[in-house]
């Protein structure tokens, strides 16, 4: 089976066979100036990651890499476009950059950085292959399909991701260190293996952090999935990498829940349920309020949000059946819609499959 190939109640598809099948344009919010301290540019990429893409504009402009900004991460196999800030760079230093894959754009000039807060969400065009001819989508009327699950995908977690978080957090620099394939932290290991804070120190804030909040996304889809199991009485259980998540027939029930992304400061709940969830995860985990708090490396320090469990999708379009010039006798179909940050497009294609022919286990309480 394809990697990227997924099994649900109607049939089966293939995501991301070609870069071309998941494209994603960026939607940030830009105060654009003639002058300014940091310069905005617009980054169309191919089978390159964002912090690959960062890692480079600073090395080959002489900036730190922390002063690259970005307002969100996208996915490596595919086609998207993002924003980027560079700190005191003026235009004329990008006029002869050559990257491969990428295409670089000069938007403006800004007083700010991009961050995370400035992404408002992602509009995606997915091209879904190897469908069988007996797929159709009736359920798109439904109202609570306007709305997608918002649990983590598997983009989030690659394939050490959520066991190197956890080593960070429970203070096994050791084990983290050993763990993560990165050569600068691997080679310093090797050379001081008394000493792994400074081999983890020899990688970027950002990219630590990237493994805490894979740590963190995992306790939330598994906090999440664990009330909807138990305050839902039609389920339906997808595997994923990580564990099984939790699909329900009633969103809207739903609609305005919030749950925390665990952190020192969003441990208690004044929901008695929530605080159910989150006391049994945590006790299982078998982490407490000084377990987000990391003295060693403090920038790493979790605070935690609130993050809703279903989110809005707008501008939904799906066209029309062609034949697969990939899968010979299948077919291919587009669909495009907005989401907002945080949101993952393969969350809701696997939601998007789910009419009411699904065979949801009824449970009762």
């Amino acid at each position: 089976m394809h990697p990227n190939q997924h099994l649900n109640p109607l049939s089966s598809y293939t995501l991301k066979h070609l870069p071309q099948d998941f494209i994603v344009i960026e939607r940030a919010s830009l105060n654009l100036l003639d002058q300014g301290s940091y310069l905005y540019i617009q980054c169309t990429k191919q089978e390159r990651s964002t912090m690959e893409i960062a890692s480079y504009l600073a090395k080959i402009l002489g900036i730190k890499e922390k002063d690259v900004g970005y307002a969100g991460t996208k996915d490596t196999h595919a086609i998207t476009t993002q924003y980027f800030s560079l700190r005191e760079i003026k235009s004329q230093r990008l006029t002869n950059l050559k990257i491969s894959n990428v295409d670089l754009k000069i938007i403006g000039y800004g007083q700010t950085p991009l961050s995370l807060g400035d992404l408002e969400g992602n509009h995606f065009q997915i091209t879904l292959r190897n469908l069988n001819t007996n797929v159709s989508f009736p359920h798109l009327s439904i109202p609570h399909l306007s709305l997608s699950p918002n649990y983590f995908d598997e983009q989030r977690f690659s394939q050490h991701n959520i066991e190197v978080g956890r080593a960070l957090l429970k203070k096994d620099f050791k084990k983290a260190a050993t763990i993560i394939d990165h050569a600068s932290c691997q080679e310093y290991i090797t050379t001081h293996p008394t000493n792994p804070i400074a081999a983890l120190r020899t990688l970027p804030d950002r990219l630590l952090r990237l493994y805490l909040n894979a740590y963190q996304s995992y306790l939330w889809n598994e906090t999440v999935g664990m009330y909807l199991q138990q305050h839902s009485k039609e389920i339906y259980t997808s595997p994923y990498s990580a564990g099984s998540l939790i699909f329900i027939k009633d969103q809207e029930r739903f609609i305005h829940l919030q749950f925390p992304l665990l952190g020192f400061a969003t441990l208690q709940s004044p929901d008695p349920q929530i605080q159910h969830a989150l006391s049994t995860i945590l006790q299982r985990e078998n982490l407490t309020a000084t377990d987000f708090v990391i003295r060693q490396l403090p920038n790493l320090s979790l605070e935690g949000e609130m993050r809703s469990v279903f989110v809005r999708v707008e501008d939904l379009k799906v066209g029309e059946y062609d034949s697969d010039e990939c899968f010979e006798g299948k077919y291919k179909l587009k669909v495009c819609f907005f989401l907002p940050k945080g949101s993952y497009a393969t969350m809701f294609m696997r939601r998007l499959f789910m009419d009411e022919s699904i065979s949801y286990t009824h449970l009762s309480h």
